[in-house]
């Protein structure tokens, strides 16, 4: 199978092609472009993954072409490395301010060229798959929601007849819960999965942190009641967040949950506010066999177990998720072990310059 990347030699210099042509060949797909308009055409029928792209040219200089392919979307993983004899610095910012992933001078390095060459390419290829797999998440929560739907309506109006003995029952109450964990799961795959992105945007206002830490507190409490748990408030602490709520009340119900999970019956969880007048901290702390020092970190990384093929229902994405939310907030979120006795999440948040 052919696997050979396409590049795209732009240069008005035939000297210049003919040297890169040289070195290159065998090694890629080439073609050859001598001037800005025809590297452009060029790009339309060849759609190179990487661009090795002269700024000194007549009718349309290398600036010009760079920002041209950065506004075309086709070419949104294309990768373009500037070969020029400008040198100075300022040259060079102009060049990433253009668009451009690199710059590389001329005279160049033979080997270097080759090496940022092998680099830019498998990032291209790995760029491309990570945003394939976000397409295809996206598509597959799409296409499943009906049928979910359906699944989830239909076996809750079966569990509403009196027709159904209690080991039918059983079955259809797992099939409703079957369909209602694969709907969570979707759904905070694609959430984790535009979090991840650069396209994500949030619509910040200003709330009362205590509020929404409240309001995650509410919605965990039929969890929190049926297994026996207390959750209590601690510290009079208060202020005003930007923030989209619902999101950082997603990050502050997840930790909840987790605590929830992993606590016995008439144990309690404490949700702690303090500050130190630049920031926010709310601690989320249970009692329980608490978090493995090895673990602390990785257990914020998605699927973050330590044998996938044991993996069971709700490890792996909700933290992943909250510490991602954390981040999106310009705050952050990590995990203290209280020496055997439990676990403590810590949330850190700025504070408001309006309060």
């Amino acid at each position: 199978m052919d696997e050979k990347k396409r590049v795209l030699l732009v240069d008005d210099n035939e000297l210049n092609i003919e040297i890169l042509q040289e070195n290159l060949d065998g090694f890629y797909h080439l073609e050859a472009a001598l001037s800005g308009p025809e590297a452009l055409d060029k790009m339309k029928t060849f759609y190179p993954e990487i661009v090795l792209l002269d700024i000194m040219m007549p009718e349309m200089d290398g600036y010009t072409v760079c920002r041209k392919i950065r506004e075309d979307r086709r070419f949104l993983f294309t990768k373009i490395i500037i070969v020029s004899a400008k040198a100075m610095e300022s040259e060079r910012l102009a060049g990433y301010e253009a668009g451009a992933d690199d710059y590389i001078i001329k005279p160049f390095n033979q080997d270097e060229l080759m090496a940022k060459l092998r680099v830019y390419a498998r990032l291209q290829s790995e760029e491309k798959m990570n945003r394939m797999k976000d397409d295809l998440l996206m598509l597959l929560s799409h296409e499943t929601n009906t049928p979910l739907n359906s699944i989830k309506g239909f076996s809750d109006l079966l569990l509403k007849t009196t027709v159904l003995d209690e080991k039918q029952k059983m079955y259809v109450r797992t099939i409703y819960e079957a369909g209602n964990n694969l709907e969570d799961f979707l759904h905070k795959a694609v959430l984790l999965s535009g979090l991840k992105g650069e396209e994500y945007g949030l619509a910040f206002t200003l709330q009362s942190l205590r509020a929404v830490v409240t309001t995650a507190v509410e919605d965990v409490a039929p969890q929190a009641e049926s297994k026996g748990v207390r959750i209590t408030l601690l510290g009079e602490e208060d202020g005003l967040v930007a923030c989209e709520p619902s999101l950082l009340g997603t990050a502050f119900k997840a930790v909840l949950e987790n605590a929830i999970k992993f606590s016995s019956e008439g144990q309690e969880v404490l949700v702690e506010f303090t500050t130190d007048g630049r920031e926010y901290v709310v601690q989320v702390k249970n009692v329980g066999e608490g978090i493995p020092p090895d673990q602390l970190s990785s257990i914020f990384e998605p699927f973050g177990v330590r044998d996938i093929g044991h993996h069971h229902h709700g490890q792996g994405l909700s933290l992943a998720i909250a510490r991602n939310i954390m981040a999106r907030h310009g705050g952050g979120l990590h995990a203290q072990d209280t020496q055997g006795t439990g676990a403590c999440f810590v949330f850190r948040l700025p504070v408001s310059a309006n309060n």
